[in-house]
């Protein structure tokens, strides 16, 4: 059985971020910048994400997964 929880999307901006890390991190491999990062995801969410505020979430999501890494050594 399908869990209602895995269908709801996030509502806030650190959240949409949060949830799509590993989309953003790929786009980034290939070279898109920020501000295209940002774009997309504001036409994807409706909330406006500037890419000032996504280089301070990636840079807080980053250093958080570091230190839960760190701590499972």
């Amino acid at each position: 059985m399908a869990s209602k929880l895995s269908t709801i999307k996030p509502t806030t901006k650190s959240g949409v971020i949060r949830s799509n890390m590993a989309e953003i991190e790929a786009a980034i491999g290939r070279g898109c910048t920020y501000e295209q990062i940002a774009q997309a995801l504001t036409e994807d969410t409706g909330l406006e994400i500037t890419p000032s505020l996504l280089a301070v979430n990636l840079l807080r999501e980053r250093n958080r997964a570091k230190k839960n890494q760190e701590g499972q050594r």
